[in-house]
C-alpha cells in the first residue's frame, strides 16, 4: 500500500488596517519574512481562534485605542521564496481616539 499525501496547508494569518482620518498605522515587522519592513499589525489564526479574534487580538496591542467594530475587506494569497505559503485576511477599522494616542 502506498501512504497519501497529505499537502501542506497554508498557514492563515490576519493583517489590520487601522485609518485615522487619511492616515494608516503601521509598524516595523520583527519577524521573518520580510524582517524590518513597514506591515500593518498582525499575526497567527490559532487553533481555534476566528479570524475576527484573531484580528482583535493585535488590537489589544494598543490597549488605550478605541476602535470602531472591524470588518473583513480583502485578502491574500502569499507564497514566499522560503516556500512558506500563507493566507492573510485584512480587517478594516478606524481609531476613534488617535488624537489622544499621539499618533
Amino acid at each position: 500500500m502506498s501512504e497519501l499525501h497529505q499537502p501542506q496547508r497554508p498557514a492563515l494569518g490576519v493583517a489590520v488596517i487601522i485609518k485615522h482620518r487619511n492616515t494608516v498605522l503601521v509598524g516595523r515587522r520583527r519577524t521573518s519574512p520580510m524582517r524590518d519592513s513597514w506591515q500593518l499589525p498582525g499575526g497567527w489564526v490559532f487553533e481555534g481562534d476566528s479570524p475576527q479574534q484573531a484580528a482583535q487580538r493585535q488590537l489589544e496591542n494598543f490597549p488605550n485605542m478605541r476602535c470602531k467594530p472591524l470588518n473583513c475587506v480583502a485578502y491574500t494569497n502569499n507564497v514566499f521564496e522560503s516556500g512558506l505559503h500563507t493566507l492573510s485576511l485584512y480587517f478594516q477599522t478606524i481609531c476613534l481616539n488617535a488624537e489622544s494616542l499621539n499618533l
